[in-house]
């Protein structure tokens, strides 16, 4: 009995205590307005995030540089909920991002399940789909908005969309330069600038980078430039952009744990490289109306080149011969290959139990 009165005596004290508090904030004065918003594939399209049917998450270019040189794929993976990565390609320029299960990947035959956008143009390739994250100019990149499934994104949307918008001269106004090094011969540059002028606008901005990766045969050349010319006045808004990419990828995929053992530098199969060249030209209109409505529209010309040269299997075998037993010999099985030294090479197929 002794402990509920003491119960009955403290709560009412603990109320007004509360409403004590409240009215201290009250009269404080107002909070401060939050406008959240979240992109539609085209940009200068904004619509209220609590208005769409799906969970939106964004990040902005200050996101991208926060840990250093901007990465696209590593800060979505780092920054948003429900993103990973994997590396099919084992090249750093080429992930398999995947978002609650659904794939963005460079990778044909992934079944790919995010639609991305840039400026609002579709930049999953016509031929399987696939994303090629590398001709995406990291540095130019204003905003990311990543929308779970919406029928608004198109085909393959199914498990989201990331529609990127990219910088142009009145999202960014001033020059920036940056040089960096690494081991493994990792060398880059990164230039950006950006101006305005009464209506109109001037942005560009490129990145070369040059590395030759731990293992052998694995060197990137990545270039890369963004340009965009704008003028925006009251009612009409007018960014024509430009990317352009030449870049030589060179992951060398997985390799045997027999293989890696000997050298962890060892390559299993190549050649494994992929040369992406893009030419990309975007126009992006929006026009302000009376009561509240506007049109905006793109038009595009995208020019997209890639060879790629993959390895998969040999023609390399067990020997057959006893005396030759653990050792990797040619097709005929009695031949053993040899090393620049000439000591011979073991056999990493397991005497023929896993194809090499």
């Amino acid at each position: 009995m002794a402990i509920i009165l003491a119960w009955l005596l403290l709560v009412p004290g603990v109320s007004m205590a509360q409403h004590a508090d409240l009215d201290a904030g009250s009269s404080s004065g107002p909070l401060e307005e939050v406008d959240v918003i979240a992109n539609t594939p085209l940009p200068g399209t904004a619509i209220d995030a609590d208005k769409i049917p799906a969970n939106v998450e964004s990040i902005r270019a200050a996101d991208l540089t926060r840990e250093g040189s901007a990465a696209l794929a590593g800060t979505l993976n780092r920054r948003l909920g429900g993103i990973n990565l994997s590396d099919t390609l084992a090249d750093p320029f080429q992930p398999d991002l995947i978002y609650r299960g659904f794939a963005g990947s460079p990778v044909l035959g992934t079944p790919e399940g995010l639609a991305v956008y840039q400026n609002g143009v579709r930049i999953n390739e016509a031929f399987g789909d696939a994303v090629n994250w590398d001709l995406i100019p990291d540095i130019a990149i204003d905003r990311v908005d990543v929308v779970s499934a919406n029928p608004v994104y198109g085909l393959n949307a199914l498990g989201g969309a990331a529609s990127i918008t990219m910088k142009n001269g009145f999202s960014y106004q001033g020059a920036e330069a940056e040089l960096s090094g690494g081991s493994f011969r990792q060398r880059s540059g990164v230039v950006q600038i950006g101006a305005t002028e009464g209506d109109f606008g001037f942005y560009a901005a490129g990145k070369v980078l040059d590395e030759n990766g731990w293992r052998f045969f694995a060197h990137d050349h990545i270039r890369q430039f963004y340009g965009a010319l704008s003028r925006h006045t009251d009612a009409l808004s007018l960014d024509l952009s430009y990317t352009h990419d030449d870049n030589q990828l060179a992951g060398q995929g997985a390799a045997p744990v027999q293989s890696l053992a000997l050298d962890p530098h060892n390559v299993f199969t190549g050649p494994q490289s992929n040369l992406n060249r893009l030419n990309f030209a975007t126009l992006n209109a929006s026009l302000a109306l009376p009561d509240a409505l506007s049109l905006q529209g793109a038009l595009y010309y995208r020019d997209y080149q890639q060879i790629v040269a993959n390895g998969n299997t040999t023609s390399f075998t067990a020997c057959t011969d006893p005396t030759l037993a653990g050792v990797l010999c040619q097709s005929d099985g009695v031949t053993p290959l040899t090393n620049s030294a000439g000591q011979f090479l073991p056999d990493v197929s397991k005497g023929g139990a896993q194809v090499i």
